[in-house]
């Protein structure tokens, strides 16, 4: 509706701890001028996610950008339309702010977070890039910086990765927003049945007022996309009781023997990753045909590491310097080799058995320690590790402890490893 000024949203969990159920609710507030986001602000919010990722690896919250980069990276058509639209957006979210009601559980006091509320962006600077395109000056460069608590989830590493190609070559924005929704589910297993209400009202979300048959009308674009593209398998409906319905939704797993899907689904990861720092579709097409996916990796770390430390290294032509680099195979400095495989010494390991008989192992490398400990040992370590680490990392810890699964996995052997990677670096180390 156009002069709505809030959305909200809500679903209902059964603890597991309490075995109570938990309402949790969330309301999205715009702004009297600008209002509401969109589907097409969703985008926007969406390619600066990928943004911050590539320019600092999410170290920042501040993120210099033109518009012409989000452009590129939504692969909308380069026209004015489309730069009106962006800065559209990103006045848009300044104004936004998000409430949450027992959102997810505080570790610390074992009880559900009463309420918060959070914006999206604090600051945003706009210069009009149809006047600099193309120019190497400084008054092109935009800048926007997260809101420090919605950044924070972001540095945590709470957010699963986005195949951002996949996702904006679906057309429909409830495929999109679909994608999203069930990407993160299919994380802790393929197969899930949701109540079709709550599915398509509050997680994708269109009207309440629909009826069963409306919802499942305006539900099945969105799924045949996905499953065209290979994503999922054709969905299912059943009616547990009267106007009760649940839908069931499953992941199709990509056969080797089916190239041809998986290429229509998902274009290369790496072409999109060099598209993104500034080359040439046809260039960094050619490149991926030529060399092998490592090499052109390794380059792209590379160079994301010299921009994001500013290091006096750093090429003033990012863009031509990464084709360079792939194409003549430059050898790496030993500063970054270094940073790129710092292990524990001895003297860090026996400052860290203090707690647990398994850390003293910790002359070898983190991954060798990791590979040798029971997963008794290894909770008992992450626990003591994350005791230690900064409040936005245990949050999260905890937060994936209650689902399990590969999220906690990987959370865990994050804490892990910084927690070791910390107690190598204490003073009266020997250096690495």
């Amino acid at each position: 509706m156009p002069n709505q000024k809030s959305l909200e949203f809500q679903d209902t969990i059964q603890d597991w701890k309490s075995g109570k159920e938990i309402t949790r609710r969330v309301c999205v507030t715009g702004s009297e001028k600008f209002g509401l986001p969109t589907a097409k602000d969703d985008q926007v919010l969406a390619a600066l996610i990928q943004l911050t990722g590539i320019v600092n690896n999410f170290t920042n919250p501040e993120v210099p950008f033109t518009k012409h980069q989000i452009i590129e990276l939504l692969r909308w058509d380069n026209s004015g339309w489309a730069y009106d639209r962006v800065e559209e957006s990103l006045h848009r979210w300044k104004g936004v702010s998000v409430h949450y009601w027992n959102a997810w559980r505080d570790h610390e006091s074992g009880s559900w977070t009463d309420s918060e509320a959070i914006g999206v962006i604090d600051y945003v600077k706009i210069s009009d890039g149809r006047r600099h395109q193309g120019a190497d000056n400084r008054n092109s460069q935009s800048r926007f910086v997260w809101n420090r608590q919605y950044f924070k989830s972001f540095a945590a590493k709470y957010m699963k990765p986005l195949d951002f190609g996949f996702y904006c070559s679906l057309r429909l924005p409830a495929a999109q927003r679909a994608y999203r929704f069930l990407d993160k589910r299919f994380h802790h297993r393929l197969d899930w049945e949701f109540d079709l209400h709550t599915f398509a009202c509050e997680k994708l979300g269109f009207s309440r007022n629909y009826d069963t048959g409306q919802l499942k009308a305006r539900l099945r674009p969105a799924m045949v996309e996905l499953e065209q593209a290979g994503f999922i398998k054709p969905v299912s409906y059943r009616k547990s009781r009267p106007k009760k319905w649940s839908v069931f939704v499953s992941k199709k797993v990509a056969k080797h023997c089916e190239p041809e899907e998986v290429s229509v689904a998902a274009p290369s990861l790496l072409v999109e990753r060099l598209v993104a720092r500034g080359v040439a579709k046809s260039t960094a097409e050619t490149l991926v045909k030529q060399f092998e996916p490592q090499r052109v990796e390794e380059k792209i770390q590379y160079v994301d590491w010299l921009m994001a430390r500013k290091d006096k290294r750093a090429p003033a032509n990012a863009p031509g310097f990464l084709v360079a680099a792939i194409r003549n195979d430059y050898p790496f400095p030993k500063d970054y080799l270094k940073s790129r495989q710092r292990k524990p010494t001895v003297a860090a390991a026996r400052a860290a058995t203090n707690v647990t008989a398994p850390e003293r192992r910790l002359n070898r490398s983190v991954e060798d320690i990791l590979a040798k400990l029971t997963a008794d040992e290894r909770a008992s370590l992450a626990e003591t590790a994350v005791e230690s680490a900064d409040q936005i990392t245990a949050d999260g810890y905890r937060r994936s402890q209650e689902f399990g699964g590969p999220t906690f996995t990987a959370y865990q052997q994050m804490v892990i490893e910084r927690y070791l990677e910390q107690k190598s670096e204490e003073p009266g180390d020997a250096a690495l």
